[in-house]
C-alpha cells in the first residue's frame, strides 16, 4: 500500500519505467540548458537562472503528465506536446502552474486514470486550490472544476459526492465575482 491511502489522485513517477525516466531526464536536463543560458547568455543572477530553468523544467514535465492523462496509451503524444508548450512558453511566458496542476488534478477526477475515484480529501483540495486560484483572479479555474465534478458525478461509476463538491464550486464563483 503506497500512496493510495493518502490520496487517489497521485501517482508516483516510477523511474523503471523508460519513458518516466526519460521524462525526468529531459526536465531536468532542460532545467539545466535554460539556467545556463540565462546565466550566459543574458547575464541573469545565480538565483533568477535557476528560478526560470525550474520553471520551464516545470512546464516540460507537467505538459508530459497532462498529456499523458489526455490519451494514457499514448506516449509519443504526451512528449510531442513539449514542443509547442516550450515554445510558447518562450514567446508567451511561462504559464501558472498551479493552473497547470489544477488541470491534471481535474483530468484525474474525470477520467480516473489511476483506477479509483477521488477520496475525499482529494475532491476536497481540488476544492480549495480552485477556490484560491478564483480568489487571485483564475475564476475560469471553478468553473473548469464545477464542469468536472458535475461530469464525474453522471458519468460512468458515478460519485454522487461530486454534485455537492460542483455546488460548491458554483458558489465560489459567485462569490468572487462580486468581488
Amino acid at each position: 500500500m503506497g500512496m493510495e491511502r493518502f490520496t487517489h489522485l497521485g501517482r508516483p513517477v516510477d523511474l523503471a519505467y523508460p519513458t518516466n525516466a526519460a521524462i525526468a531526464i529531459l526536465s531536468v536536463a532542460t532545467m539545466i540548458v535554460v539556467s545556463l543560458w540565462h546565466l550566459i547568455y543574458l547575464a541573469s543572477e545565480f538565483i533568477l537562472a535557476l528560478i526560470q530553468g525550474g520553471q520551464i523544467g516545470g512546464v516540460v514535465f507537467l505538459t508530459w503528465a497532462l498529456g499523458r492523462e489526455v490519451d494514457p496509451d499514448a506516449n509519443v503524444v504526451a512528449f510531442l506536446a513539449i514542443v509547442p508548450a516550450l515554445v510558447l512558453s518562450v514567446l508567451v511566458g511561462v504559464p501558472d502552474f498551479s493552473l497547470l496542476f489544477l488541470a491534471l488534478l481535474l483530468f484525474r477526477v474525470v477520467n480516473r486514470s489511476i483506477g479509483l475515484p477521488a477520496k475525499r480529501s482529494d475532491s476536497l483540495l481540488v476544492l480549495v486550490l480552485a477556490s484560491w486560484l478564483a480568489w487571485s483572479g483564475a475564476w475560469y479555474g471553478l468553473v473548469c472544476s464545477t464542469v468536472a465534478f458535475l461530469l464525474d458525478s453522471i458519468l460512468v461509476n458515478p460519485l454522487p459526492r461530486h454534485r455537492w463538491f460542483g455546488s460548491g464550486c458554483c458558489g465560489d464563483v459567485e462569490s468572487t465575482a462580486l468581488l
